[in-house]
């Protein structure tokens, strides 16, 4: 009876956010036993969500003298951390209070806004930037959206010259990615790892 009591209890919180479905049961105990200590939830954040190693956690100064608020230990997750070492700032920072589930509803709303705001921000400077430059200045994921966006852009356009009786425009479109591709090759091999 307590085993079924501490699946169902487990299974609303996973119910909640589903990202806690890819925890066992033993790692979700874990996390909720130590919900208010963001920091003890960092290890377990990389089985939650792909290749994000850690959130970069801020503790906000708080006003004035002593007392309650001086003591209280308040986390705001400001960024992450991808596995290869890349941070990217959220646009807004998240508290990281209350109920774990709640906190990293908000962490996940804040991923989402702040890679759409870098994707906008990106493509934006896509067409303008020599594509060597905007690979190194850019996120990875941001650097894959980004290249598949331009490419098919690309390709939409070379079939509509086609169309317009530009026979030629997918083999020239062909001729030009391969240098792009050769060059960013080349500066990909140039890298150390």
């Amino acid at each position: 009876k307590i085993q079924k009591s501490l699946d169902q209890y487990l299974e609303t919180k996973r119910m909640f956010f589903p990202r806690f479905y890819f925890l066992s049961n033993d790692d979700l105990l874990e996390i909720l036993g130590q919900s208010k200590e963001p920091l003890a939830v960092q290890k377990h954040l990389k089985k939650c969500f792909d290749n994000i190693k850690a959130l970069e956690f801020a503790v906000p100064q708080a006003g004035g003298g002593g007392g309650q608020a001086a003591r209280s230990r308040r986390f705001e997750a400001v960024g992450m951390h991808s596995a290869e070492g890349e941070y990217v700032p959220f646009a807004m920072p998240v508290t990281a209070e209350g109920p774990v589930e709640l906190w990293l509803t908000s962490v996940e709303q804040a991923m989402t806004s702040t890679l759409k705001r870098e994707l906008v921000q990106s493509l934006a400077s896509f067409r303008k930037s020599k594509k060597d430059k905007w690979v190194k200045d850019t996120t990875g994921q941001i650097v894959i959206t980004g290249t598949q966006i331009g490419w098919t852009q690309d390709c939409s356009k070379a079939l509509e010259d086609i169309t317009n009786g530009e026979r030629q425009a997918m083999k020239e479109l062909r001729r030009k990615q391969g240098v792009v591709l050769k060059r960013l090759s080349d500066m990909v091999r140039g890298q150390p790892t």
